[in-house]
């Protein structure tokens, strides 16, 4: 039986996972070569952000966020929180490329800082370098770690906490994002917990 329910963990994350890896590739990539295109943008840097300092090492966490879905088979709580995790990540992924199409945002720091080295630059083309608003870096992370979230596990609670202020400060120490989108992106997210949170056929 354990490991019949082992294989149903691997095999939806493996289903999942590609799922959600698609509908990234699919939304995401052509959004950011077509937002290069045009000439609309909106800045939405606040005084705080011209405050924020350069530090290309916390690029390593920016770059650690790739590696947070493979603790969904592992720390999450049945295999349906591995659906419901995969389901909210599609689910992120199209409102956030909406809102890229309708608010394109500037960000000019972002690239200038990223290429004072080459693992910077190149993180910068795995994450664009127009999707700006919402930060999917940001969203999908916290949806990641809300899926491997315990009630009764302080330890792990801590741990993810600690996880998800890491995430967010990469993205502002490494100007690849500013406070707004960040603001953004948790509201992404908080929205899509509330809808599944009342939807529980959505979960199922």
């Amino acid at each position: 039986m354990k490991t019949i329910y082992i294989s149903e963990r691997v095999f939806l994350f493996i289903k999942w996972g590609s799922i959600c890896l698609t509908t990234f590739l699919v939304v995401f990539y052509p959004i950011d070569y077509f937002t290069s295109t045009r000439s609309l943008s909106f800045n939405v840097a606040l005084p705080v952000d011209r405050l924020m300092p350069y530090c290309g090492s916390m690029f390593y966490v920016y770059a650690a966020a790739l590696l947070l879905p493979f603790f969904v088979p592992l720390l999450a709580a049945c295999p349906g929180a591995i659906k419901a995790w995969g389901r909210k990540m599609v689910v992120a992924i199209l409102v956030s490329g909406i809102i890229f199409l309708i608010f394109p945002v500037y960000n000019d720091r972002g690239i200038a800082g990223a290429a004072a080295t080459d693992f910077s630059a190149l993180m910068v083309i795995i994450a664009g370098k127009h999707n700006f608003l919402p930060s999917l870096h940001v969203s999908l992370s916290l949806i990641t770690l809300k899926a491997c979230w315990r009630k009764s596990h302080v330890l792990l609670q801590a741990w993810l906490v600690s996880l998800a202020i890491l995430m967010i400060a990469s993205t502002l120490l490494t100007w690849q994002h500013y406070f707004a989108d960040v603001i953004a992106a948790i509201v992404v997210f908080v929205s899509i917990e509330v809808a599944f949170k009342r939807k529980p056929t959505w979960r199922q």
